[in-house]
């Protein structure tokens, strides 16, 4: 290979391709507007790790969509380098060989085409918010048995309103490098190619978006919990309740019947269901309770008959109407049983309940950090409708619904001062009953 032209100098690579290439992080995500020059990036890398013998594994959108943008991006840069001739390149499984090295590809649609592949030293995932969050899980074994055991993840996206790894990325436990650029970083970019993007942002979120590389939570500024207070790990707890809840779908937009089941502060189980199953529905829970006996089911009263009516006979059930009214001691403070549920929510993971280590996990807290909260006319509390919700996050609150049906109480054992808040409550209703009593 005499004859390779790779140039990797200053003049040829913007500040933030060469800090992705050379980062040494395990994971990385390129974040930045339209144009920044993210392809030309990933194409040097793959096409580096391929140079010195080592496999990839690139994912995409669709097959389709790689094929003309970074699979075609890598073949210009492997026409500079001088390397081109000394690949193989397929089509059909779409791959690029060099001596015992692979570039293998895969398309989000279907994650788990990749399975079975080992020995993969570097994931590039282009896009990476058109991605679902859970695909680390599937492709993180393909990096199994690696020859030196040095791995690298990296991802490069504009960013996507919506997608559920704003959240993750918001997160403050999140352990990605993150580098940032916006469009006019790109100094090679043509002032025509600059006005035909400009031209298509038509809001000022849209241009923070699509220029700036911004990312938006959708997460509400009066969130009924915030992103910073959700716990690593499960705080110890006395509580060894096996509690479970249940949302059943009702057919609306991107509705799901969603099941979570805790003991304490550790949730053991939590699972949707994309179509209306309740006969699905039934068999999984039995199976749950089959493995780890459940004390409670509580379900949400809507659409969930069927559950109900066979389940109660198994296990200790109870249908909760969200708009009935709070429970006598705080049906004050609390305009409906659904924001008194939730509030004992918030204050349970601020006191220890982990959700963490779940495919379904940055979806539950996209959910949790939309859910807002407001006063009523009397002064009670109240949470934002689920219609609004709906609208805001094109999903309904399926997984948080669930999750909050394990909190229609407070569990105080664990904190002295509001143990004895609960003595005293219960002291002052025995001397109420003995005074009704004579």
């Amino acid at each position: 290979m005499a004859n390779l032209n790779i140039d990797l100098s200053g003049d040829k690579l913007l500040p933030h391709q060469r800090k992705l290439i050379k980062s040494k992080c395990k994971k990385t995500a390129l974040i930045c507007g339209r144009g920044a020059g993210k392809s030309y990036a990933c194409a040097a890398l793959i096409l580096l790790t391929l140079l010195i013998g080592k496999n990839v594994l690139v994912g995409g959108q669709r097959y389709e969509t790689l094929q003309t943008t970074l699979y075609a991006d890598i073949k210009n840069l492997a026409h500079e380098w001088g390397l081109y001739d000394y690949i193989t390149w397929r089509m059909s499984p779409m791959m690029m060989v060099m001596g015992d090295a692979h570039v293998w590809f895969g398309s989000y649609e279907s994650i788990d085409a990749v399975r079975g592949y080992s020995r993969v030293s570097l994931i590039v995932l282009d896009e990476m918010f058109l991605a679902p969050c859970n695909i680390l899980s599937v492709w993180g074994p393909c990096m199994r048995a690696t020859p030196d055991g040095k791995t690298r993840i990296v991802g490069a996206t504009t960013p996507r309103a919506g997608s559920l790894w704003n959240v993750m990325f918001a997160d403050p436990k999140n352990d990605w490098e993150v580098i940032t650029a916006v469009t006019t970083d790109n100094k090679y970019i043509a002032e025509e190619e600059y006005k035909l993007i400009l031209s298509g942002i038509t809001s000022d979120e849209m241009y923070k978006q699509e220029i700036l590389g911004l990312i938006n939570t959708d997460l509400g500024g009066a969130a009924i919990i915030k992103l910073g207070q959700f716990p690593q790990f499960p705080a110890p707890t006395s509580d060894n309740r096996v509690i479970a809840g249940l949302d059943c779908a009702e057919g609306v937009e991107r509705d799901c019947t969603a099941f979570v089941k805790r003991r304490g502060n550790e949730i053991l189980e939590m699972w949707k269901l994309s179509t209306i199953d309740h006969e699905e529905t039934v068999r999984r829970i039995r199976e749950s309770n089959r493995r780890l006996k459940i004390d409670t089911l509580n379900m949400d009263a809507a659409f969930s008959d069927y559950e109900y009516n066979i389940l109660k006979y198994e296990m200790s059930c109870e249908q909760v109407n969200f708009a009935r009214a709070a429970t006598e001691e705080n049906k004050e403070k609390y305009a409906n049983v659904r924001a008194e549920m939730y509030f004992n929510l918030a204050w349970h993971i601020k006191h220890g309940l982990c959700c963490d280590g779940f495919d379904l996990t940055p979806e539950l807290k996209r959910q949790m950090c939309a859910i807002t909260w407001l006063h009523n006319n009397q002064g009670r509390l109240l949470l934002t409708k689920k219609e609004e919700l709906r609208a805001a996050l094109k999903m309904s609150t399926d997984i948080a619904d669930a999750l909050a049906l394990t909190c229609l109480d407070r569990y105080t054992a664990d904190d002295p001062q509001m143990q004895q808040k609960t003595e005293d409550n219960h002291a002052k209703h025995r001397d109420y009953a003995r005074r009704l009593m004579g």
